[in-house]
């Protein structure tokens, strides 16, 4: 379904459903049989350089005010991809509707997300964690004692719900839970595509809010889960 004022089909039929978030399960690329996750996954995010912008905006101590207006040149974070740079900013028609947009380049891929300024709060479309806080996440990777359900259908289940939080210490959860088990015991396809989505996605904020490479947050990642 193309929108009237010029969307391309890709974005109008796939990536503007999962901003409005018809099925957030299968905007993770994850879905079952039948489902968009399966039929049409969401790409993985591939090596290129995280992009400078000339212009960036400061983390607001409230973080909470996500319908703050995100200035050209922000970086944000988009749950179900991870860091993205908002690239504009317009109005557009779409399903008969005009509404706010903005545009994102997600960080590491090719994709672009058109988000309704009126759905961020509801997309969980936030600013990167601070400096400070990157220490709790690596806090939570280095903690060995992880619990998690043994029946694959529920631990699946349960990690999903974390990766739909959009919260960065509930992805960690999952990057370490999926790391444990995959050093102890292995990890089935499903369980390895879901570990290898949930570790971009954590990688590509902390490369914001660390300002580092890739590599170099790689390192961190490796180090912190030994």
């Amino acid at each position: 379904m193309a929108c009237s004022d010029g969307f391309s089909t890709w974005i109008a039929t796939q990536e503007f459903v999962l901003v409005v978030h018809a099925d957030r399960d299968n905007a993770l690329g994850l879905g079952g049989p039948g489902t968009m996750g399966e039929s049409n996954p969401v790409p993985l995010p591939s090596r290129a350089p995280f992009p400078h912008p000339a212009q960036t905006t400061p983390r607001s101590e409230n973080v909470t005010t996500v319908t703050t207006m995100f200035d050209v040149g922000s970086k944000v974070i988009y749950p179900q991809h991870g860091a993205a740079i908002v690239t504009g900013r317009a109005k557009k028609t779409a399903f008969g509707e005009k509404k706010d947009y903005l545009t994102l380049q997600v960080v590491f891929s090719d994709l672009t997300i058109l988000a309704p300024v009126d759905k961020l709060e509801e997309i969980g479309v936030r600013e990167p964690i601070s400096a400070e806080e990157v220490e709790e996440v690596f806090a939570v990777l280095r903690k060995k004692d992880a619990r998690m359900p043994t029946n694959w259908s529920r631990r699946f289940k349960n990690h999903l719900e974390k990766l739909k939080s959009g919260d960065v210490y509930q992805l960690a959860e999952v990057v370490r839970n999926l790391s444990i088990r995959d050093k102890d015991k292995g990890l089935s396809a499903g369980e390895k595509k879901m570990l290898m989505r949930a570790r971009q996605i954590l990688v590509s904020e902390l490369t914001v809010a660390l300002d580092l490479s890739e590599e170099q947050v790689e390192q961190k990642l490796v180090d912190a889960l030994k």
